[in-house]
């Protein structure tokens, strides 16, 4: 008997060291841990670095000045035409408000208390109008400008689609970094305002200088002054059907996106350039200048027969 009770006894002390070493540390809990957010790899932040990040980074206040130096009003032959009114949203802090008030003091519809409250009484969009009329870009930093223009809406819309399309692919201008130049587009589906403005510059900086002596002259990918001239149009249509003798620099064909100068999407983007500033404002900003290109050749065999 007393061995039978010993031996019982002996079995639930085994019992219970074997319950104990269950509760342990090497036991799955029951509710398992709320898992950790995981860190970003090192290498995506040295691509970041490495990438983009290359050329300078516009903040809201150069995208603003770029905005503001393009409004519909600055281009109007009359700015008092209603038409004149570009469609932003936009911010008159009451700060810049008083400051432009005071410096038109003595001016027409400005005099007295009375001038001062019909201005302090107008729509955003209406006193944008009137200190671009009054006084050009010189509220630029003053005034925020929180939607694009005219010209910029054509430009997100029209524009830089086709512009991606033509010029962005991953073999061309698109990729991590480019062709190898390093003249990147940003191919970006949002839109996002970085990628949208640093396109335009992108394409607004650049320029190539074709021809030796007297006859050597430049072009510009976006040429205010005569748009049918644009490097971006000659290289998005066929070859022999536009002026400009420059070929693509490099030695990869570049293929067209439009085969006719009637096309839709040229006429958009033709249109577009002339809807942009002449002579083309100083924005405040550039961004690094594109490397220089490969000497360029004449245009002559670019394409093939027409289609």
């Amino acid at each position: 008997m007393a061995r039978r009770i010993a031996w019982l006894t002996a079995l639930l002390l085994l019992m219970a060291s074997g319950l104990i070493l269950s509760k342990g540390a090497g036991a799955a809990p029951r509710h398992p841990a709320k898992a950790k957010a995981a860190e970003p790899p090192p290498e995506a932040e040295d691509s970041q670095e490495a990438g983009d990040d290359s050329v300078h980074e516009l903040t809201k206040a150069d995208i603003n000045r770029i905005r503001f130096s393009e409004l519909l009003t600055l281009r109007a032959q009359d700015p008092q035409d209603p038409a004149a009114i570009e469609r932003v949203r936009v911010m008159v802090p009451r700060e810049a408000a008083e400051q432009f008030v005071s410096e038109m003091a003595g001016k027409r519809f400005y005099e007295g208390n009375e001038g001062r409250n019909r201005f302090m009484k107008l729509t955003p969009e209406n006193k944008l109008r009137e200190i671009v009329r009054e006084t050009g870009v010189a509220y630029a930093d003053r005034v925020e400008i929180r939607s694009d223009p005219a010209v910029f809406l054509m430009f997100r819309r029209k524009v830089l689609p086709r512009v991606i399309q033509g010029c962005g692919t991953a073999n061309c201008h698109g990729g991590v970094s480019g062709d190898k130049l390093n003249y990147k587009l940003w191919d970006d589906p949002k839109r996002s305002e970085q990628a949208l403005y640093r396109n335009f510059l992108l394409l607004d900086e650049t320029q190539l200088d074709y021809g030796k002596g007297d006859s050597l002259r430049r072009y510009f990918m976006i040429d205010r002054a005569r748009p049918e001239e644009s490097l971006l149009l000659a290289w998005l249509v066929k070859g022999d059907l536009t002026p400009v003798p420059l070929a693509h620099p490099g030695k990869a064909k570049v293929q067209p996106v439009f085969y006719n100068i009637t096309n839709e999407g040229y006429q958009d983007i033709l249109g577009w350039i002339g809807m942009l500033r002449i002579p083309r404002p100083d924005y405040g900003v550039r961004l690094q200048p594109p490397p220089g290109s490969q000497p360029v050749e004449p245009n002559e065999d670019r394409d093939g027969p027409g289609k």
